[in-house]
């Protein structure tokens, strides 16, 4: 999926208040996660290297 994805991604999730910046965060992210509902799941400990509040 990396080699997909555009060098400078920038996603923002709003399920979490989080933005996912960079093409490896992301898929990190997507290998592990999947959320359900707007502004439902708290950002966990674990993904603070990863993501920036929104």
């Amino acid at each position: 999926m990396r080699e997909l994805l555009a060098e400078g991604l920038v996603v923002e999730w709003p399920v979490s208040g989080e933005r996912i910046v960079g093409p490896a965060h992301y898929v990190r992210m997507a290998d592990r996660e999947y959320w359900t509902e707007l502004g439902s799941d708290p950002s966990p400990e674990w993904r603070a290297g990863l993501v920036q509040p929104l």
